[in-house]
């Protein structure tokens, strides 16, 4: 999904509902280092428009999908992910916005 509206992808959306969308529902997985960060010129889009994000946080990688190899939930209990837990909140923060997290 473009949820950057790089592409006006959800400015074409709101246009042809004749609404402005209040939530932005985005993915984003612990094993996956393409898609694991809150870029925020990915969020501009969502700031500038008021957007309140709904993040799926998914502690796994779907590349793999019920072949993990790495127990995401045990390594959050253990501490593990705790430098990628603080900046993901790091980077919440810099977004400035309401932001739920599922």
């Amino acid at each position: 999904a473009d949820y950057s509206n790089s592409h006006g992808g959800l400015s074409s959306l709101e246009q042809k509902l004749g609404t402005s969308l209040a939530i932005i529902s985005i993915y984003k997985q612990f094993g996956n280092p393409d898609n694991s960060d809150l870029l925020q010129s990915d969020l501009d889009y969502s700031k500038k428009n008021n957007k309140t994000l709904l993040i799926a946080w998914e502690p796994w990688d779907p590349s793999l999908g019920m072949r993990q190899q790495v127990d995401y939930v045990r390594q959050i209990i253990d501490g593990k992910q705790n430098k990628y837990i603080d900046r993901f909140a790091r980077q919440i923060r810099a977004y400035g916005r309401p932001v739920i997290i599922r």
